[in-house]
C-alpha cells in the first residue's frame, strides 16, 4: 500500500512510518510493525543497537541494551507483564540484534524452574548468565527471555522461538 499521507491519524500511518519510542547515543527503540491494527494495550517494540551487532552469537553484544529496553518497556506495560526477548538465529528474520519488548502470555507468567533459567540482580548480568546457562545445557544456538521476579530478573535460554512460546507477540486483527 502506498501511503500518501503517513501521519499518525491516517489509516496507513502505522505501516508506512517508523515510530521512535526512545533514542540514545547507543540504542533506539521503535514500534514494531506487528502493532499496526492491534487493540489498545497490545505492545511490541524493538530495541536495537545503533552499531552492527548480528545477534546472540555476536561477541560484541552490548550489555546496556537490556536496561535501555526495560526502561522503555516500563512506560508501555506493568513490570510483571514485561518480557524482553532476543530470538535465536533460526527464529529471527534480521541479522541485526534486536530485543523484542512484549508482554508475557499465560505460559510466560509461569515459573521457569527446572528449565535453563536463573535469576540475576541487574540487567547488566543478562548476557553472562545467558552464556553460562547455554553452556551448561549444551546449547550451541539459543534465544534469551528476560522477565521480572521478586528478587531480580529471570533469564531463560532455550533453543527455540521464545517470543512465540512465552509472549503475546502478535494480535488478532
Amino acid at each position: 500500500m502506498h501511503c500518501r499521507v503517513p501521519q499518525v491519524d491516517s489509516k496507513c500511518a502505522c505501516l508506512s512510518t517508523t515510530e521512535v519510542w526512545k533514542k540514545s547515543d547507543d540504542f533506539v527503540v521503535i514500534r514494531d510493525h506487528k502493532m499496526c491494527g492491534c487493540p489498545d494495550g497490545f505492545v511490541h517494540g524493538l530495541a536495537l543497537p545503533l552499531k552492527q551487532v548480528t545477534g546472540v552469537e555476536d561477541k560484541n553484544r552490548p550489555t546496556g541494551i537490556w536496561s535501555f529496553a526495560w526502561d522503555v518497556a516500563k512506560t508501555r506495560a506493568k513490570e510483571s507483564d514485561i518480557a524482553l526477548v532476543v530470538n535465536e538465529k533460526a527464529c529471527r528474520s534480521q541479522d541485526q540484534l534486536h530485543v523484542h519488548i512484549v508482554k508475557l502470555n499465560s505460559d510466560g507468567h509461569k515459573s521457569f524452574r527446572g528449565k535453563n533459567s536463573a535469576t540475576v540482580e541487574n540487567l547488566d548480568q543478562v548476557w553472562n548468565k545467558a552464556d553460562e546457562l547455554a553452556q551448561n545445557a549444551h546449547l550451541e544456538h539459543y534465544g534469551v527471555l528476560v522477565k521480572r521476579d521478586e528478587v531480580g530478573f529471570v533469564v531463560l535460554v532455550e533453543d527455540n522461538c521464545l517470543e512465540k512460546i512465552y509472549t503475546e507477540y502478535a494480535c488478532d486483527r
